[in-house]
């Protein structure tokens, strides 16, 4: 039997282990899927259950049971607005950087490859993905459960309809379009909470490829279910899973549990009719081991439903191999805010937040309750002046009868409430809230709470909390670089030759390249001229938390290239330019050349500068055509 290494980068090796692997006992085979899951959720099963309180938390969901039933219970959605203050952060750099990555290469050829064809790939593949707000919807996750993700790639392709003719209805004049049908595929990436994930205990940090498996499970309504079986699901084996009925599914005639909690999660209660039908499916992808724990065939897909194999391992569908582990990449990806050193799943800002923002809301409750006594104070009442001992009901105007001449109602006397105390405590808690969410005043762009507070110690804070609030960014910004490279292998795979005869892939790359591309170049001819070492970043988020202190620079630069010394030895225009992208008004102003010298008999032609880039097509289709067709390094992963 071939080792792992040898059926990582041997062919025939690797089919020695997929034929073992498919000789396995379907039974064995459901009972790793279920021992793998069982074996994550008991690592994290302390995790998980915080994950669910601090989900509650967010939403709001807070009990004070133990109060009586006239004390205050207010509770103050400091957390909440402390995830969607940082979630906002995020979305917003992303938004107004419309360069937050960045693809580049190393020789002549990679570079005209990155800039020419793979970086406006990319930026109609990801937009039509609609990666930056699900990127920002993984993030808020991250904030709240300490998981940013998870992310889940798969292409996508579908009939789309194109107008063929229309005809005329001659009874009642409406059009009738005619249709034809074209095959499209895009990228997509749908969204996964990290309760539906169970992933090997031993993933290290910041690695979403280390580990053994991974497994994604959901539940799946019977038509969805059916659609796969097209799919390499083994027909006679969902027969056996449809046949079960819902008490057999689910252990009684009402949802799972996984399935209530899903719908507690949603703020929902849900209950299925009786023709809605759905089956718990184990998506797994890692190593196959045999009854010994040894492997057997590395780098597998399976899928299992209620122990059932629907899918007997397969070869990873993706060839893309990440290098740190030198395992095939799987199509999840999931980051955190602030890294464990010591495991995957890191931490979020509402494991600090969350008993300082109960001791707030209490106070703020005690506070309530201390002024409806003062508000409302208590009556000491001498009852044997009263001619009805019974009748203690008090409220406005009401008259009281007494037999003596001395006072029988007044005030009690209770301590007073420092008003000013308590608002400064509240104040206290908040600053040491935000001192261990990191979520400042200034991160979200406030200017304190303190009124005589001096421009330079805005500035001093400003920078202190955007420092510790940009190390979040960039361990995000981590997980974008991991989700840009994979969309690029995942395009690099996936796109076919129809794919660049699409509109509008063709007005990005120009009619010459695309159709060089998808008519004149076989598959695998194809694979290996796109294919490069290029390098990709992911940096929009750490670029906008320092565009405050980036655009008062480029103001003291420009002061300082008009000084005279320096005046004339750079154009006015470009800082001007830069200026406008940085507050967000390029698009709305116009910043014209000044008008050339006239140049006088004798002297030399001026140069004409390079025209402005033409939108979507490349500028120089000869050399990117040359780049493409001509030697190529690497090799496929």
């Amino acid at each position: 039997m071939p080792d792992v290494y040898e059926m990582r980068v041997d062919p025939r090796a690797l089919a020695e282990g997929r034929q073992t692997a498919q000789q396995l006992d379907p039974r064995h085979l459901a009972e790793l899927v279920q021992a793998t899951k069982r074996e994550a959720e008991g690592a994290t099963r302390n995790l998980r259950l915080k994950w669910q309180d601090w989900w509650d938390l967010w939403q709001n969901e807070v009990a004070f049971k133990d109060k009586e039933e006239w004390q205050s219970q207010i509770w103050v959605p400091k957390p909440f607005a402390a995830v969607e203050q940082a979630a906002a952060v995020i979305q917003r750099s992303l938004l107004d950087s419309p360069e937050f990555y960045g693809v580049s290469g190393n020789g002549e050829r990679e570079r005209l490859l990155a800039a020419h064809v793979w970086k406006p790939l990319l930026d109609r593949i990801l937009d039509q993905a609609d990666f930056v707000p699900k990127f920002a919807d993984a993030s808020k996750v991250g904030f709240i459960t300490g998981v940013a993700g998870y992310l889940k790639y798969r292409w996508q392709s579908s009939q789309t309809p194109v107008l063929r003719g229309a005809d005329v209805d001659p009874d009642t004049g409406r059009i009738i379009p005619a249709f034809t049908y074209k095959k499209r595929s895009m990228l997509a990436i749908d969204y996964v909470e990290p309760w539906k994930i169970f992933r090997d205990p031993n993933t290290r940090a910041r690695q979403n490829f280390s580990g053994s498996y991974i497994c994604h499970s959901e539940w799946l309504e019977r038509p969805v279910a059916k659609a796969m079986v097209g799919r390499g699901w083994d027909l006679e084996a969902c027969k056996r899973v449809w046949a079960l009925n819902n008490s057999q599914t689910t252990g009684d005639n009402r949802m799972p549990e996984s399935q209530q909690k899903d719908a507690e999660r949603k703020q929902q209660s849900w209950e299925r009719h009786k023709f809605r039908r759905a089956y718990l499916f184990d998506e797994w992808w890692g190593d196959v081991l045999d009854e010994n724990g040894d492997v057997v065939f590395p780098n597998a897909l399976m899928v299992h439903a209620h122990n059932e194999m629907v899918m007997m391992p397969i070869d990873n569908p993706i060839w893309a191999t990440d290098l740190n582990t030198g395992r095939r990449k799987t199509p999840f990806l999931a980051g955190a805010p602030i890294v464990h050193p010591t495991r995957f799943e890191g931490r979020g800002i509402l494991e600090q937040d969350e008993a300082l923002s109960m001791l707030s809301a209490n106070t703020v409750n005690l506070f309530a309750d201390g002024m409806n006594w003062k508000v409302n104070p208590e009556t000491e009442i001498y009852q044997p002046g009263l001619v009805d001992w019974n009748d203690l009901s008090s409220y406005p105007g009401k008259p009281w009868l007494k037999n003596v001449r001395e006072q029988v109602l007044m005030a009690a006397q209770r301590g007073e409430i420092k008003v000013a105390e308590v608002l400064a405590f509240l104040h206290y808690i908040d600053e040491l809230r935000q001192n261990v969410n990191f979520v400042t005043d200034f991160v979200v762009g406030l200017p304190g709470s303190r009124a005589d507070i001096t421009l330079g110690e805005t500035r001093i804070k400003t920078n202190q909390s955007l420092g510790m609030f940009d190390g979040i960014a960039r361990s995000l910004e981590h997980t974008g670089r991991d989700a840009v490279e994979l969309a690029y292998d995942y395009a690099l795979q996936f796109l076919g030759g129809n794919d660049y005869t699409d509109p509008s892939i063709a007005s990005i790359l120009g009619p010459e390249i695309a159709y060089f591309l998808g008519q004149q170049m076989p598959l695998e001819e194809r694979v290996n001229a796109m294919q490069g070492n290029f390098k990709f970043t992911f940096t929009g988020v750490s670029q906008a938390l320092q565009e405050a202190e980036l655009l008062r620079k480029i103001m003291e630069f420009a002061a300082l290239a008009g000084s005279a010394p320096y005046a004339g030895t750079t154009k006015p225009s470009q800082i001007l330019r830069l200026v406008a992208e940085k507050i967000g008004v390029q698009d709305r102003i116009d910043i014209w050349e000044p008008a050339p010298m006239a140049m006088g008999p004798g002297m030399p032609g001026m140069p004409m500068g390079p025209g402005a880039p033409g939108q979507g097509v490349i500028q120089n289709p000869g050399a990117t055509m040359r780049a493409i067709s001509g030697p190529v390094g690497g090799s496929i992963e």
